[in-house]
């Protein structure tokens, strides 16, 4: 992944090198804190891979548009 993002609840926040943390939130029901308040994970969301990505590095090698990979971590309030 190129980029982690936290999502609390709709406060997103962005980890920069986030291919070192991608282990710690690859599991659903981690707990973690965020602003004095425990949040739990309950889902990812890959994006960066779509059709028009894959089309536009087909003609355009030097493309990096399907190679920017951003994983989005759901988390709740518990």
């Amino acid at each position: 992944m190129d980029r982690l993002i936290l999502d609390f609840e709709g406060d997103c926040v962005e980890v920069p090198s986030a291919i070192v943390y991608l282990n710690a939130f690859s599991h659903k029901g981690l707990k973690v804190e965020h602003n004095k308040q425990v949040y739990e994970v309950i889902d990812h969301i890959v994006t960066g891979v779509d059709d028009v990505a894959e089309e536009f590095e087909r003609w355009d090698k030097e493309s990096q548009r399907s190679k920017v990979f951003t994983l989005t971590v759901k988390l709740v309030r518990v």
